[in-house]
């Protein structure tokens, strides 16, 4: 197969001050934050930057609610005008600011306490704001909290150590739920309305749906999975595993896996992102229904985050380069994708001299 050099391809790309942590495609924007602590918004459609802050870093999570964005960094929250860049609020939660989820008119924040003396978290707090920015309730739970959503006014939350999975119900004290794979909880999935997918340390994965809770076990440990009338999982050892209504299949990417997502198809096909660390970055775009890598596109450095939504993809690099693509781009670019590689380097080059130019 063919490689594509990523540059040749972007919509746009800008640069971060230090290694990307958070990014999110909102309303046309994009906002991305850094190890460092900054954070920066760009409009898509111009790529004109439209706001630049600094705070102590690292950047760690973040989500957003009508007008305004929530942010997680070292031991605060920070709720942001989207279109301005006014910080509303910031709040001192103490530990380390781990992972939130906005509401309408309440935000959920997770914060987590390392342990030097066992060389692991021990554990975490769970605080609820309204939309003033105070607190209403605080939760002590035991473990660090991997990720965290709310449905139907309850806050689930992923825990590691053996407790594993929370529920949070305002007035009441935190309750723990009973799995059959007691392995830590290191990644979770809600985004389909009816499912929830866990994966665990030990390699299990653990699956609601409605009452219905399934469990599958592996000898490998997970990096992260995806749900949608089943689930998708990909492990260390650099296996993507579906097991699903859609298509059951498994494929070795030959490297370290740090994403996948469902994402825009570029032939009429239900596609998975991956992101595959070996020497480079390799973006690969995975048949959701077969397995088979429909195109590769190569980065030299590491790919860390990834967000999509409809027909856009964002993309921040270890460096803290922001990349935009646009799947109309993309198909027009291939199709006259006939030249030889090095030319394909040499029109990105120029590419990101003209953008380096204009921004200056």
């Amino acid at each position: 197969m063919e490689n594509i050099v990523l540059e040749s391809i972007v919509s746009f790309s800008r640069k971060l001050n230090g290694e990307c942590t958070i990014l999110k495609i909102i309303d046309g924007y994009v906002v991305a934050g850094s190890k460092s602590g900054n954070i920066v918004c760009w409009k898509i459609e111009s790529g004109k930057e439209i706001w630049n802050l600094y705070f102590d870093g690292p950047c760690s999570d973040i989500d957003n609610s009508g007008e305004n964005i929530f942010i997680t960094e070292s031991d605060k929250v920070h709720c942001i005008e989207i279109k301005s860049g006014i910080r509303i609020w910031s709040k001192y939660i103490g530990g380390v600011s781990d992972y939130l989820f906005a509401e309408e008119d309440k935000l959920w924040v997770t914060s987590s306490t390392y342990a030097f003396e066992i060389q692991d978290y021990e554990d975490s707090n769970v605080f609820l704001f309204d939309a003033e920015g105070e607190i209403k309730e605080r939760w002590e739970i035991s473990g660090k909290a991997w990720f965290i959503f709310v449905k139907n006014k309850v806050a689930f939350v992923g825990l590691s150590g053996r407790n594993g999975y929370g529920e949070l119900r305002i007035g009441s004290s935190a309750k723990y739920i009973e799995l059959e794979n007691d392995g830590s909880i290191i990644a979770g999935d809600y985004s389909k309305i009816d499912e929830v997918c866990l994966g665990h340390s030990n390699g299990g994965i653990t699956i609601f749906n409605g009452n219905k809770i399934d469990s599958f076990f592996y000898d490998q440990q997970i990096k992260s999975v995806l749900t949608d009338g089943g689930w998708i999982a990909s492990f260390e050892s650099g296996e993507i595993v579906s097991n699903r209504k859609l298509g059951d299949w498994q494929i070795n990417v030959s490297g370290i896996i740090d994403f996948i997502s469902f994402g825009p198809s570029l032939n009429e096909n239900n596609t998975i992102w991956s992101s595959v660390w070996n020497d480079c970055s390799y973006l690969k775009i995975i048949n959701e229904i077969t397995g088979i890598i429909e195109l590769e596109m190569e980065h030299g450095q590491r790919i860390v985050k990834i967000h999509i939504h409809d027909e856009i993809i964002a993309l921040g690099d270890i460096e803290g380069k922001i990349m935009i693509l646009e799947t109309k781009v993309i198909k027009n670019r291939i199709d006259n994708h006939g030249e030889d590689g090095n030319n394909a380097e040499k029109r990105a080059l120029v590419r990101n001299k003209i953008q380096k130019l204009l921004r200056d």
